[in-house]
């Protein structure tokens, strides 16, 4: 039996753990493809190099399908940045999903963005320059996304990007100055959903625009068994069967304002179920450094966070979800779970759309938050949506096979 550990508080960093399990290979070990001469005839797909570059926990998932898809048709050098760099968000995921360890790890690890970015950047462009890549493929909308783009821009190289067109009303925010950035220098630009792809047009982008679905759709098809197991092996705070509320929040527009993450203790203690509250590494610091640990109710169990087997396993299982993450905004969409999204906007409307997915603007915390629940629970029955919004599940393949767009 697995046991669902509590969250103890830690200082973070690269552990002697994580240290053994990443490999350290200077681009000089990574296997170079030459790219033959035009008098040598058409270059098939399998002599062409493509370089994967991830970094935090939602794109380490992803690679785990995404990796295999695309090594079926190239050459693939896979690149993990190392911006989640501890074991809780990185490392375990290899483990449990079974994605081959990256090619190279740059340990950037945390620190202020612009400095991250910018490491980032140089030593994605130190290892392009080394292994001479046809097109580097980068996911999402995180500093590892923008910082690998900007050093395929810089050397000329084409960029794919995996989850474009997903647009915020806030364009301060980072993840959306990330998103419009890259899509702006992108040649292929993978939509994960037909309102994406339609932003995509309306903004005439120069690159291919092709719907390929989400690949967070793919890895949750290919490993819900698992989940379900992991998730029964599992002992709990709660018993089994037991109605419980799963709680994620993690944003630094929420966590990082102290009244906001102050509202947020209240109003998750003012639930009457059973909680299992999962606390992010940066969720966890900003609570101790507020002194909010011991603010929390009876009822809340605070937990180490999850893997993503346990991840999924749960928010299947729970009654409902409350989130600030949109990967589990679309998790709980795909498993029939009603979600309770504690931001003033998402950048996945198709789950508000639906019904499976209720906005809770932050600002109204403590407070608007039990009516919203209590709502949450009776207006809809669980699973009474139809999650096709995402594509059905082959999107790593599209993905791969949009990639050739760049030589036809």
């Amino acid at each position: 039996m697995l046991t669902a550990r509590k969250l103890r508080t830690q200082d973070l960093g690269l552990s002697e753990r994580d240290r053994a399990f990443y490999p350290r290979r200077s681009p000089e070990t990574i296997r170079i493809v030459p790219v033959a001469s035009p008098a040598s005839g058409p270059i098939s797909s399998l002599s062409r190099t493509i370089v994967l570059c991830y970094g935090t926990r939602p794109q380490i998932i992803k690679a785990a399908r995404l990796a295999p898809a695309l090594s079926q048709k190239f050459h693939l050098v896979r690149v993990d940045t190392g911006q989640h760099y501890d074991h809780e968000l990185s490392a375990v995921h290899y483990a449990e999903l079974g994605v081959s360890p990256p090619d190279r790890f740059l340990e950037v690890g945390s620190g202020p963005l612009p400095e991250q970015t910018a490491l980032i950047t140089s030593r994605v462009a130190e290892l392009l320059t080394s292994v001479r890549p046809d097109a580097v493929v980068v996911i999402g909308d995180t500093i590892s996304t923008l910082g690998g783009a900007l050093a395929a821009a810089l050397l000329r190289i084409p960029i794919v990007h995996v989850e474009a067109g997903l647009r915020a009303a806030r364009r301060d925010m980072t993840e959306d100055v990330v998103r419009r950035v890259v899509d702006d220098m992108s040649a292929v630009l993978c939509a994960p959903s037909a309102r994406a792809a339609e932003q995509l047009r309306a903004e005439r982008q120069a690159g291919h625009v092709v719907q390929t679905g989400d690949v967070a759709y793919d890895v949750l098809q290919w490993a819900l068994i698992a989940a379900r197991d992991v998730y029964r092996r599992t002992v709990w705070p709660i018993g089994p069967g037991n109605p419980f509320i799963l709680v994620t929040l993690h944003r630094a527009e929420l966590v990082d304002q102290p009244e906001l993450m102050r509202g947020a203790v209240e109003a998750i203690s003012r639930i009457e179920l059973p909680v299992l509250f999962p606390v992010h590494p940066r969720t966890r610091s900003r609570l101790t450094e507020l002194g909010l640990f011991d603010q929390f109710a009876d009822q809340v169990h605070l937990l180490e966070p999850m893997g993503y087997l346990a991840s999924v396993g749960s928010i299947e299982a729970a009654t409902a979800v409350i989130t600030d993450s949109g990967g589990v905004q679309r998790e709980a969409y795909w498993l029939g779970t009603p979600c309770l999204t504690v931001r003033a906007e998402t950048e996945w409307p198709e789950t508000v759309a639906c019904g499976a997915n209720r906005l809770v603007a932050p600002e109204t915390l403590p407070e608007g938050l039990a009516p919203a629940l209590d709502d949450r629970l009776s207006e809809l029955r669980p699973g009474g949506w139809s999650p096709e919004a995402y594509g059905d599940g082959e999107a790593a393949s599209r993905v791969a096979e949009s990639v050739r767009l760049l030589w036809a």
